[in-house]
């Protein structure tokens, strides 16, 4: 099977990209991430909407708490 020309050159392109490029560089914004977002949160019922709220929610403290631990953690340790 031959390689179609765009696929090499994106292949190219991708590859010559270094850790600093991609760190620095903005990606292309997806122009369809924020209409397919805003019809899932459309279907949500208000109580999906709450639970979906309410995980995040706990995810952040745990989160947080997580690197609070560690900092503690670490304090002791080397403190």
């Amino acid at each position: 099977m031959g390689k179609s020309p765009d696929s090499e050159t994106e292949r190219d392109v991708r590859k010559k990209k270094t850790i600093l490029s991609a760190l620095f560089t903005k990606e292309e914004p997806d122009k369809t991430l924020l209409p397919e977002l805003r019809d899932q949160w459309a279907v949500l019922t208000g109580k999906e909407r709450v639970k979906f709220i309410l995980g995040g929610l706990f995810g952040l403290i745990l989160f947080v708490s997580t690197l609070g631990l560690f900092f503690i953690l670490l304090s002791r340790l080397f403190g």
